[in-house]
């Protein structure tokens, strides 16, 4: 593709350029990894792109969103769904959950599953439009944070080891329990396995579900109903890739495009600055083998905090860069 990053010369000015670029890009942008978008609300470590797009509207608006849920715990979230031990105990969690029955319309209306992706899980409000079709459809409304993101941890730490249960197949299972749960609820019967218990005015035995979700939630909205047809009536999944690609360099395509398309404000020689500066970066981060990124010759802001021996680092380290020109472009932002 004429648009993937050729590897480039050493060349120490063009190398500065992309400090400066990634200062214009980050200066009122938000960068397309978690972290960058987390302090530019001034929010927790990790957020999600939703986040940040209703985030940027209450601030053109000065309009803040409503919400009427209720934070809940689910404490009997299952560590491994797949575990095949006969002997060992199952290992459980606390997943956080939100839940909204200002619409409800009691035993037999809808319930909107609300699901939660790559980042804090914040409460359904009215600028969703599951929202809307809510009161219209006198639905109940429930969020589901995904596992390792917000307050939702099934392990102890983040070790390599531990990250074994992040998965689409877990998270999908996450929410099959999860909608079996709630559906048991508003009997009558004292909740005991969520804290505070979630205390529904009616049975949601015979509500049917439909699953929400944007993104890769969109993704697992609709695995949900391929996977367990039998727990959601229907789904609604928004820009979801369902069909993924390991290699999917077509995105930086299109911020490549943006970069230099005139009408948005790019241009040619912003594109092969970037281009060219990201090629010499990469050079300047190889030029140290076993210890990529140790070089004395890269710039301060673009160092790693320590010399990188894998590609898995490595990969993180350049996402972590170009995720700023990958923002930029996503959420149409401009530099200052």
């Amino acid at each position: 593709s004429s648009r993937r990053p050729p590897r480039g010369a050493d060349t120490m000015a063009i190398i500065r350029t992309v400090v400066v670029a990634l200062a214009m890009a980050s200066s009122s942008s938000a960068f397309l990894g978690s972290r960058y978008i987390a302090s530019r609300r001034g929010s927790d470590l990790t957020d999600q792109h939703v986040n940040h797009v209703m985030d940027l509207l209450e601030k053109q608006t000065g309009v803040k969103a409503a919400s009427n849920a209720t934070t809940h715990f689910y404490n009997d979230a299952v560590v491994d769904h797949f575990d095949d031990s006969a002997t060992a105990p199952i290992a459980k969690w606390s997943q956080r959950y939100y839940s909204d029955a200002s619409f409800w319309g009691g035993e037999g209306y809808p319930i909107f599953l609300y699901i939660g992706g790559e980042g804090p899980q914040s409460a359904p409000t009215d600028r969703l439009l599951m929202y809307k079709l809510a009161e219209e459809h006198q639905a109940l409304v429930v969020a589901l944070e995904h596992r390792y993101y917000g307050e939702s941890y099934p392990v102890p730490d983040m070790s390599t080891p531990n990250l074994k249960y992040l998965t689409s197949e877990q998270a999908l299972a996450d929410l099959a329990r999860f909608i079996q749960y709630v559906s048991a609820a508003g009997n009558g019967d004292a909740d005991t396995l969520s804290s505070p218990p979630l205390e529904l005015p009616a049975s949601a035995m015979a509500s049917k579900w439909v699953s929400f979700g944007g993104s890769y939630p969109g993704n697992l909205a609709t695995w949900l109903k391929l996977k367990y047809p039998s727990l959601v009536a229907g789904t609604v999944g928004s820009s979801a890739p369902v069909f993924a690609e390991y290699d999917y360099y077509q995105y930086a395509q299109v911020t490549g495009f943006a970069m230099g398309y005139p009408l948005i404000g790019g241009s040619d020689q912003c594109y092969k600055t970037i281009d060219k500066a990201t090629a010499d970066l990469e050079a300047l981060v190889l030029s140290t083998p076993g210890a990529y990124g140790s070089s004395s010759a890269i710039p301060d802001a673009l160092k790693p905090c320590s010399a990188m021996d894998n590609d898995l680092d490595l990969s993180t380290y350049e996402a972590e860069l170009f995720g700023n020109f990958q923002g930029t472009v996503q959420y149409n932002l401009q530099s200052a």
